[in-house]
Parts: structure tokens; sequence; C-alpha cells
């Protein structure tokens, strides 16, 4: 894959999937420091935005990534490689708060899954008799993504899931 084409597929996977702002200059891969050549075997990683690390499957111990200011807000965790290949079969899952960018500087290979899905809402409370349960919590947004909406309160001994942009 050309440095071009990574660069695209990066900042497209950041802007797409992760971005707060529309507005952010895309991260160039050759201002952060490499990782080295990573090849991510089946199995299940975690990526934290919040402790900056990847771990979990094949790794013998976390990759720590780089904090980025470029985009604003509480920044965005940047893991930067020579060369990355996500081997089907692996999941990376992404947790925390702030956005998160996997760059590489040649060539990246992505077969297996990324999931950056946020918490959903709880379900608001039953009711009792005429009263209503009491309304439910919101979803937690992660990777940058905003929090889902309220749960419903409860109407005739039901729930209701509260609908939101979380991500």
């Amino acid at each position: 894959m050309s440095r071009t084409l990574c660069r695209a597929v990066a900042a497209g996977l950041a802007a797409a999937c992760f971005a707060a702002s529309a507005s952010a200059d895309p991260l160039n891969p050759f201002e952060f420091p490499s990782l080295g050549i990573v090849t991510l075997g089946p199995g299940a990683y975690t990526l934290n935005t919040d402790t900056m690390q990847l771990s979990g499957g094949t790794l013998s111990s976390p990759l720590n990534g780089k904090l980025s200011m470029a985009s604003g807000g509480r920044g965005t965790a940047v893991f930067c490689f020579s060369s990355l290949t996500a081997s089907p079969g692996s999941t990376i899952v992404v947790t925390g708060s702030r956005m998160a960018a996997l760059l590489s500087q040649f060539d990246m290979a992505i077969h297996g899954n990324i999931v950056a899905s946020g918490n959903g809402g709880t379900a608001g409370g039953s009711n009792s008799g005429s009263t209503p349960g009491a309304a439910g919590l919101r979803g937690v947004g992660v990777a940058g993504g905003l929090p889902g909406g309220d749960g419903g309160a409860g109407a005739s001994g039901g729930v209701n899931d509260g609908g939101g942009p979380g991500w």
C-alpha cells in the first residue's frame, strides 16, 4: 500500500469513525515515533485511548501510543507503525474517551475487526400502578463519540431504551 493511500486510510478511519471535528488536519505518520512492524494475530485486543495502550491478543507487552492535541479537546490517541497487519480473526475493541488513530508509515492491512461501539443506555424502571418508573441512564460514548440519550421512563409495566447519537 502506498504512503499516500496509508495516510488516506488512517485519516479516513480517524475522520469517519472517531473525529469530533471535520476541520482537523490529517495526522502525518512520519511526525510520530513508530511502534515498528506489527502483526496482530487472531485474538482480542484492547485499544484504550485513556491509558494510551494497545494490549492483548498475541502482543507480548502493551504498545504505548502518543497523545496528539492537533484535534483539540481531549486529544487523539495515536498509534503509529512502520507497518501494521491485523490478521483475520483479530478484533480491536476501542475503549476510552479520546479519539483514536491508527497510522502506518508504509503498509497497513486490516483483515480483522475494529469495534468502537459505545455502551447502550439503561432501560427505564417499570411503573407501579399509575406512577411511571424512573428514567434510565444514558449510554457512554467511546473514542470521542457522544453519549447516547437517556432511557425513557417505563409505562404500563414496560421499559423504554434511550436513543441518542452515541457511537
